[in-house]
């Protein structure tokens, strides 16, 4: 089927994470699909009983709150309405085990893919099913898709590349702009959620964690986050296997990953921050405390230095977040040291800073 083929067929996609529902969306619009998106089962239903809508294809997260993919299409299969009962439906699951994939199959759903969804995988499916509605890759040989990340990409990662832009931008249709709204995404709804792990292991929330885990594993490989994947992998086997093997020294090494992350997330936003303005707004009105650290320790090595240039623009740089007034009151101070050649002093109110955080 040609791009125009598919031209103007509607999909109904429903994905509860935001990241993962955009990065299918743009997949899709890239070969001019219409998407309409749902965050929940129940949406679906709904969307698909308005007489205002036409769909010709489904596409279900299989994971998803009020209604899973699987009780969704359940309740589609047992419609009274023909349009309704018949239509093709794709789940995107993160779990091919066996007993995932036959209760996939037994809802009545008729194919699947393995998330992240790689586009060459995912318009062949949609290809497939828009032709031929009583298509399945049941009995398909090869999985429903490929990784973003593959254990070999793991394997020969280098270590200070934590997010890999060149393939993330590969994924979203060589659009930098896109992907750098998905990393924008991805920065503004994860801030603090390693916090939530935490509570999830202290209190022993095993239930919420798995959730929490599988979440933030799927989603770090939607941006191709190489080491946060591999780690947030790792405590999921682990939950699978042995809960009580995922203790706070566990979750310390994913939350290390996860500053990495937000930091290179950072960077890469930053470095085209005349081209996206919602960018700037952000990342001016919010630093989270790690970044925010980090910049006091360079700060600080510039001043040891007397690199006064390097040491201005980082206070500047910090200046642009949202700071409190004592924090405000003690930057202010270690410029006016700093533009006075001051750097002993400057150095001290440094330290100052520091024992603020």
């Amino acid at each position: 089927m040609t791009e125009n083929m598919l031209k103007d067929k509607h999909i109904l996609l429903a994905d509860d994470n935001p990241i993962n529902r955009e990065m299918v969306k743009i997949i899709l619009e890239n070969f001019d699909l219409t998407v309409t998106t749902a965050e929940n089962g129940r949406q679906v239903l709904s969307l698909l009983s308005d007489s205002s809508y036409e769909f010709d294809l489904v596409i279900l997260d299989i994971n998803m709150p009020e209604l899973n993919g699987i009780e969704t299409a359940a309740e589609i299969r047992n419609s009274t309405i023909s349009k309704i009962k018949s239509i093709p439906i794709i789940a995107l699951t993160g779990n091919e085990s066996s007993n995932e994939v036959n209760s996939i199959f037994r809802a009545g759903i008729n194919s699947y893919i393995a998330k992240p969804a790689s586009p060459e995988a995912l318009i062949k499916v949609v290809e497939d099913s828009i032709i031929n509605p009583n298509y399945s890759n049941r009995n398909s040989q090869e999985p429903g898709s490929r990784d973003l990340i593959s254990d070999q990409d793991l394997d020969h990662s280098k270590e200070q590349e934590e997010i890999d832009i060149e393939k993330g931008i590969f994924y979203v249709g060589n659009d930098f702009n896109i992907f750098k709204k998905l990393l924008l995404r991805f920065y503004k709804n994860y801030t603090g959620y390693v916090e939530k792990i935490k509570e999830f292991v202290e209190n022993g929330e095993i239930k919420n964690l798995k959730f929490a885990i599988h979440n933030l594993k799927g989603v770090s490989a939607q941006i191709c986050a190489h080491n946060l994947n591999k780690e947030a992998r790792d405590i999921e086997n682990r939950l699978k296997e042995d809960p009580a093997s995922v203790n706070k020294e566990k979750i310390d090494v994913l939350e290390a990953y996860f500053i990495k992350t937000m930091a290179a997330i950072e960077v890469i936003l930053s470095s085209e921050l005349n081209q996206i303005p919602e960018m700037q707004n952000h990342l001016d009105q919010k630093i989270s405390p790690q970044i925010l650290k980090k910049n006091l320790l360079m700060l600080a090595t510039a001043l040891k230095q007397k690199k006064i240039i390097d040491a201005e623009q980082i206070i500047k740089d910090i200046g642009k977040s949202a700071l409190n007034e004592n924090h405000r009151k003690v930057l202010n101070e270690i410029k006016i040291f700093a533009k006075n050649f001051d750097f002993e002093s400057a150095l001290l109110r440094v330290k100052t800073f520091l024992k603020l955080l």
